[in-house]
């Protein structure tokens, strides 16, 4: 296995299955230019593999669009000499199709991953692979959402019970308010999703699932039996920290502190760590309970112990933001961005704390509340003059489908 950390603190590491050690025989050898493979030149049938005990980790450079356009450029010049003016095979085509991803040229990306769906074995390796690509060349445009929505439909004639395909088809439903299909297809991929080892995949595919249908089901008010779908999770993946770390959620908006505080000890933290973490499960219940003061007293304590920590930036941002200190929050806010660039959540706040100090006058109103942040049970929402943006809740396509081709 090859496992590629996440870009994020919010995402999941990616891996892969690659043959990458074999038993000593001079007959073997590996063929092609770019995605090349082993043979035994003049024998024909596959290799015989097993999973080996290790793994190659990659380093995080390999999100770098620098290093990612360089490698899109080398490949395409290697897919050019090894055709030669040859029709492509699929392998080829999907070295194609991932360097123009790359290099935003989405369109022609779309066309090299068609011609690996229409060209490959239906169920095949390489076509699932080809539905991953293409479905990740409509990411960031509205407009073609529903040529994506399209594309996963067929993707998933063909593959009905790949998980990492249910979880995007669920992010597309919930992204159209069809929430209660969502949370369906979602809890689909918990009980019967499958996962091909030869592709590019979540590393935790299984747990974001289990979040996603807690996710689902607090979209429809059923936060008892969100929890309960976590901790069923949490039974089938004890270690798993992306479960604890949804339940610590949960618990915090029902102002249960014990519950979350007993989950803390599993987390991978060491010790020192952990009570700063702990302080700021006792703020957070406490902004939900809008006591500010021992809020603003727990959380800033976690700070100043050198919690950086994501719910730490978070609580800490909101309980700030919620009473005046803008100023206060912003670079608090800063560094939440730099752990998790990806969070829409942040980058409303940033964008609501940069509006103009003139039109943030003439929206103020002497004890109006429509020029104060403010959070909700369970939802933060900012409001600046006459607008609300909801935060929490929506579930990210990029948890969905690797980033690989991104």
């Amino acid at each position: 296995m090859i496992e590629l950390p996440s870009w994020d603190m919010a995402g999941s590491n990616e891996q892969v299955a690659r043959v990458r050690l074999f038993t000593r025989n001079a007959g073997l050898r590996f063929e092609g230019r770019v995605r090349e493979f082993p043979c035994r030149p003049g024998e024909s049938g596959q290799l015989k593999t097993d999973i080996a005990p290790g793994r190659i980790l990659q380093h995080p450079r390999q999100h770098d669009p620098e290093i990612k356009a360089r490698k899109a450029r080398r490949n395409l010049r290697l897919v050019e000499l090894e055709t030669a003016g040859k029709s492509a095979p699929p392998r080829l085509l999907l070295a194609m199709g991932e360097a123009h991803a790359n290099l935003n040229n989405q369109q022609q990306a779309r066309e090299a991953f068609r011609q690996v769906i229409e060209s490959s074995q239906v169920g095949s390796t390489e076509m699932l692979e080809a539905y991953y690509g293409l479905l990740t060349t409509y990411d960031g445009q509205p407009r073609l959402a529903q040529q994506q929505r399209a594309a996963c439909l067929e993707a998933l004639e063909a593959f009905p019970l790949d998980a990492q395909l249910l979880l995007a088809m669920g992010n597309y439903m919930q992204s159209r308010e069809q929430i209660e299909l969502a949370t369906r297809t979602f809890q689909t991929a918990v009980k019967h999703g499958q996962i091909d080892l030869q592709t590019w995949h979540l590393t935790e595919v299984a747990e974001v699932a289990a979040v996603c249908v807690s996710l689902g089901l607090q979209l429809q008010n059923k936060d008892d039996e969100a929890v309960e779908a976590l901790e069923e999770a949490l039974d089938r993946h004890e270690n798993s920290a992306r479960i604890r770390r949804r339940l610590i959620d949960l618990h915090i908006k029902h102002g249960r502190v014990d519950k979350a505080i007993r989950l803390v000890d599993a987390l991978p933290m060491d010790r020192q760590r952990q009570e700063p973490f702990r302080n700021v499960i006792r703020g957070a219940v406490k902004a939900i309970e809008r006591d500010w003061l021992p809020a603003i007293g727990y959380l800033q304590s976690a700070y100043a112990a050198g919690c950086r920590d994501p719910l730490c930036l978070r609580w800490l941002s909101v309980t700030l933001l919620s009473n005046g200190r803008i100023e206060d929050a912003k670079p608090v806010l800063t560094q939440w961005s730099e752990v998790e660039p990806g969070n829409a959540e942040v980058q409303a706040y940033l964008a609501a704390v940069a509006k103009p100090a003139e039109a943030t006058a003439q929206d103020k109103t002497v004890g109006d509340a429509s020029c104060r942040m403010r959070i909700d049970p369970g939802t933060t929402v900012l409001e600046a003059g006459p607008t609300q943006m909801p935060i929490i809740g929506q579930v990210s396509t990029s948890d969905s489908i690797p980033k690989r081709h991104k």
